[in-house]
């Protein structure tokens, strides 16, 4: 299945409606690297299944192009759960196809139109995936011909469940996705079971397992940041740096991408730090922290870690003039919120050793004071299962923010966390 996706503006009847909710979910194959996205858009009046009066997901597809989707999911693929109105307007047109999985949800109702309308859809090069699928059902099997993957809830499913239906669907020929994966352990059992793509957090909960390795990039990421917060000179941080060809290389290279916006090439790490100083290398070294130097794919807690890091920056230089709080304390707080799950070692003891401050542990450990407050809304954002519309609203208020500028920031941190991950599978591709 040939995987890639949307960008949206926000049409005036949003604007006076007050905005919406997008939800952003990552998709990883049995690799687990990061493929595609969970898309749902959703106001306050709606439940998870999206079932109320008033399409949001329709009122965006409307305004919807392919370069803003592009903002949302970069360069994977979307799969995008709809509704009747979506499907049977005829803006649905203007999202690639080749971009996008639909997504039929169980509360969708199949009528005889709407099921012709499908059919049509199908033969036009959509491509759809039935959700939310617990047991067998006649209304299943009156998809299968249309649909392509089958997303199979699995969080409360029995192994001898998830084994049936998963030969089930398979001798239909159908891709399988296990949806809401929530520990590693479901993860290893559903890929036993021959399911191709996982959706849920399992990949970003800590393992605690005894002399679990950790990589030696990880190790010397984290020595460097100790270097750092112990005020050695330049000299000893270019030297710990050089002892590990691909860490240099990689910081070299994403030092000379348009995200950094240098006019001039960075040739060599003296330069580098002569230019930039400390705290731009730190910040991406807390990024490389999660790079996965044995694979030609950067890992799915990179391109996370990126998106949270940048979108609590966002956040926090929208909300500085009215609440004293220091953007580049917000990007690393986002930015190490994975740490535990790379290092295998609790949250504290890292903060603790690579010198950051009370606030950036009290926020990690407690999600306490208005840094801890700033990573609880953008993880509210993030798992579909524990949406809270009145828990972001009185954020958003806290904040002083409005639905429409988080979608707006949001947008611009999925797309640069989805540019760090391209620019370092390329430079991994290399090595």
């Amino acid at each position: 299945m040939d995987l890639a996706v949307m960008d949206t503006d926000v049409s005036d009847e949003m604007r006076d409606t007050g905005g919406f909710f997008l939800l952003h979910q990552p998709i990883l194959n049995r690799k687990q690297t990061l493929v595609a996205y969970g898309l749902s858009f959703r106001d306050e009046s709606q439940g998870l299944n999206g079932d109320d009066k008033k399409s949001v997901t329709a009122a965006v597809v409307k305004d919807s192009t392919e370069k803003g989707m592009r903002n949302v999911v970069g360069s994977s693929l979307a799969f995008l759960c709809v509704d009747a109105e979506v499907l049977m307007n005829d803006a649905i047109f203007t999202l690639a196809r080749q971009r996008i999985v639909l997504e039929i949800p169980q509360t969708l109702n199949l009528t005889v139109k709407l099921m012709e309308r499908i059919e049509m859809l199908f033969e036009a090069g959509y491509r759809f995936a039935v959700a939310d699928v617990v047991a067998y059902s006649y209304r299943t099997d009156l998809l299968m011909p249309f649909v392509n993957v089958v997303k199979i809830d699995v969080f409360d499913l029995p192994e001898v469940k998830i084994a049936a239906l998963g030969k089930y669907f398979k001798s239909k020929k159908k891709i399988l996705l296990a949806d809401k994966v929530a520990v590693v352990d479901k993860f290893e059992l559903c890929k036993k079971h021959g399911f191709h793509f996982f959706q849920g957090y399992y990949f970003a909960q800590p393992e605690v397992i005894k002399g679990k390795q950790v990589s030696q990039l990880s190790l010397r990421v984290m020595y460097i940041l100790t270097l750092i917060a112990n005020g050695d000179n330049n000299f000893e941080i270019v030297r710990a740096i050089d002892q590990d060809v691909v860490l240099k290389e990689m910081l070299l290279h994403l030092f000379n991408t348009p995200l950094c916006g240098f006019t001039r090439r960075i040739e060599s790490l003296d330069h580098l730090l002569l230019v930039l100083g400390h705290r731009q290398l730190k910040r991406l070294l807390h990024i490389v922290l999660y790079a996965n130097r044995l694979g030609a794919a950067c890992s799915a807690l990179m391109t996370l870690a990126a998106t949270r890091g940048r979108l609590c920056e966002l956040l926090a230089e929208a909300i500085q003039p009215r609440c004293y709080i220091k953007p580049y304390v917000a990007f690393t707080v986002g930015a190490l919120s994975f740490a535990d799950v790379v290092l295998n070692l609790d949250v504290a003891n890292i903060v603790d050793q690579i010198g950051e401050s009370s606030e950036v542990c009290g926020a990690l450990n407690a999600r306490a004071g208005v840094y801890g407050d700033l990573l609880t809304l953008v993880e509210l954002y993030e798992m579909p299962e524990l949406f809270d519309a009145d828990k972001i609203n009185r954020l958003l208020d806290q904040f002083q923010l409005s639905k429409r500028e988080f979608f707006h920031m949001q947008k611009q941190a999925f797309s640069w966390g989805s540019s760090i991950s391209e620019y370092m599978s390329i430079q991994l591709a290399d090595q």
